[in-house]
C-alpha cells in the first residue's frame, strides 16, 4: 500500500494532480468514514479542476498538496469543505433521492407500474419532498434526524424485514430469487442517506477545532 510521501510524488506527474488525505484505511475506509467528501472532491475536481485544487491551500499538516498550475486564468474559487466538515446540502438531497429512488424502483417491481401513482409510492413521496423542504429551514437538525429515522426505516422494514415471510405482515412476501433481487437495491440505495445522515449529526454536533 502506498505511503502518503509515495501518492504526493505520484499526484506530482499529471499537470493537474492533487492529494487529499481522509480519514479511514485500506480502498474502502474513506467511502465509509468520509464519503460526504469524497463525493464532493470527485465531482468538484471534474467540474472545475483548476479552482478545486486551489481551494485547498498548503498546510502544513501536508492534508492537501497541489502541483502548480500551467494557467494564468483566475475562476473565483468554490468553497470546498475538508474531511471535518458536516455534509452539504447537495450531498443530503442526493442521498435522499437515492433513497426515493429505491422505493420506487421496489414498489415498481414489486407491484407493477400501476402503483406508481397510487398510494404506496405517493404518500411517501410526500414524506421525502417534507423532509427535503425541512432541511431547507432553519430546523435544519431536527429534520437531519428524521430523515435519519426514515432511512432506518426503508432500510430495516422495506429493504429488509418486508421480504421475509414472518407472521408480523399482513401478506405473504413473495420468495424467488427476483423479488429478493430488488430488496437488495432497495436496501443499498437506503445506506447513502443513513451514512450521510449520521456523518451529519455527528460533525454538526462536535465543536469546531483549532
Amino acid at each position: 500500500m502506498w505511503t502518503v510521501a509515495d501518492a504526493r510524488v505520484a499526484a506530482g506527474h499529471p499537470q493537474r494532480g492533487g492529494l487529499v488525505i481522509l480519514p479511514g484505511e485500506g480502498h474502502i475506509g474513506p467511502l465509509l468514514q468520509a464519503a460526504p467528501t469524497v463525493v464532493e472532491v470527485v465531482t468538484g475536481f471534474w467540474r472545475d479542476p483548476d479552482t478545486t485544487l486551489k481551494s485547498f491551500p498548503d498546510r502544513a499538516a501536508s492534508r492537501v498538496y497541489q502541483k502548480p498550475l500551467r494557467t494564468e486564468h483566475h475562476h473565483p474559487e468554490i468553497p470546498m469543505g475538508t474531511a471535518d466538515d458536516p455534509p452539504r446540502t447537495p450531498t443530503v438531497l442526493a442521498a435522499l433521492g437515492l433513497s426515493w429512488l429505491g422505493l420506487v424502483i421496489h414498489n415498481w417491481a414489486d407491484l407493477g407500474a400501476q402503483v406508481l401513482p397510487g398510494p404506496e409510492t405517493v404518500a411517501p413521496t410526500a414524506v421525502y419532498l417534507l423532509l427535503a423542504a425541512a432541511w431547507m429551514t432553519p430546523a435544519r437538525r431536527p429534520a437531519a434526524g428524521l430523515m435519519l429515522v426514515w432511512g432506518w426505516l426503508n432500510l430495516i422494514g422495506g429493504g429488509l424485514l418486508s421480504v421475509l415471510p414472518i407472521p408480523l405482515w399482513p401478506f405473504q412476501p413473495e420468495q424467488t430469487l427476483h423479488h429478493y433481487a430488488f430488496h437488495v437495491i432497495y436496501t443499498a440505495l437506503q445506506i447513502p442517506l443513513v451514512i450521510t445522515l449520521h456523518v451529519y449529526l455527528r460533525r454538526s454536533a462536535a465543536p469546531p477545532t483549532s
